[in-house]
């Protein structure tokens, strides 16, 4: 090595203490190395996106736009992956942002195999490009998340009237009527009417991408009564961050900040967020560690 790639790994430190930029850590990947912290790189454009690098400067999560997932690739294989190529050590089975936690291909000597695999944000925005209201057209349809109903559309704009004009609610059932089948379009004339902000409603709102479903049944029926173990800051964090993946994903862009001014009260902060969303915390979790060892058996 020259003293060349010593100014490199400095660099990457500058950037790993920068607050504007999203930084995340992985666990639960078979191969160690890829363990660690990345930080968002806005400026190292790979297939169209920033990319994110680890504190040494080896790997880097990048977007496969050819696959539409992310990967984590290592430097040596950069001038392919910044060809267009796919090269990477895991992928995401899916197209969702790299920060949740579940959905991972990890190479296993000449195969792939599953991996349970845990993302947390330490602080930083997540912009997940995938925004239902943005989306609801332009997606294919197997593509799950990206479509609103017209139920939803209807909670959507029932929330800007009441918001904004719920003297109105009571004419909502007869204009449902009329603009039936183009719900989007009466959402977005409501925005403009009242001036707001269709992202801003939206995550207000949980759980648009997908139909509400009981994240506990007959299975935890005896915690009920039950309270939460006692865990550590990082595992409550994770657990935070699970429920927003279920029931909010927009809100997954305040985790580092509500992470530092819960900072030793992060069971606190699991506890409220579980209340706002209506799920039981030790049922909850019970469920998650669960799912982990189901991953983790794959």
């Amino acid at each position: 090595r020259s003293n060349q790639w010593v100014d490199a790994i400095i660099e990457t430190s500058i950037v790993g203490s920068c607050t504007k930029g999203l930084k995340v850590e992985f666990s639960g990947f078979s191969k160690q190395e890829l363990n660690t912290t990345y930080v968002e790189k806005a400026e190292e454009q790979i297939q169209g996106r920033g990319s994110y690098w680890d504190l040494s400067g080896t790997y880097f999560l990048y977007w496969q736009s050819s696959m539409k997932r992310w990967a984590i690739c290592d430097k040596v294989s950069l001038q392919l992956a910044k060809s267009g190529l796919t090269p990477g050590w895991a992928y995401r089975t899916d197209s969702q942002h790299f920060a949740k936690s579940s959905g991972w291909m990890e190479s296993w000597g000449r195969d792939w195999r599953t991996t349970s695999v845990t993302c947390l944000v330490i602080e930083g925005t997540v912009r997940d490009n995938s925004d239902p209201v943005k989306q609801e057209q332009t997606e294919g349809a197997d593509e799950q998340g990206t479509q609103l109903s017209a139920e939803q559309y209807k909670a959507l704009i029932t929330k800007v009237y009441e918001d904004k004009n719920p003297d109105k609610l009571p004419d909502l059932p007869h204009l449902f009527d009329r603009y039936d089948g183009r719900e989007h379009e009466l959402f977005r004339q409501a925005c403009d009417k009242y001036e707001v902000s269709p992202d801003e409603i939206a995550a207000d709102l949980p759980d648009l991408g997908a139909e509400a479903k009981p994240e506990d049944g007959d299975e935890f029926a005896h915690l009920e009564s039950e309270d939460l173990p006692h865990l550590s800051a990082t595992e409550y964090a994770v657990l935070i961050q699970a429920v927003y993946e279920r029931y909010n994903p927009k809100k997954l862009q305040d985790m580092g900040r509500l992470l530092q001014r819960y900072r030793n009260r992060e069971r606190e902060l699991y506890h409220e967020v579980c209340k706002k969303y209506g799920a039981h915390p030790a049922k909850f979790h019970a469920k998650q560690v669960k799912e982990q060892q189901s991953e983790g058996a794959n």
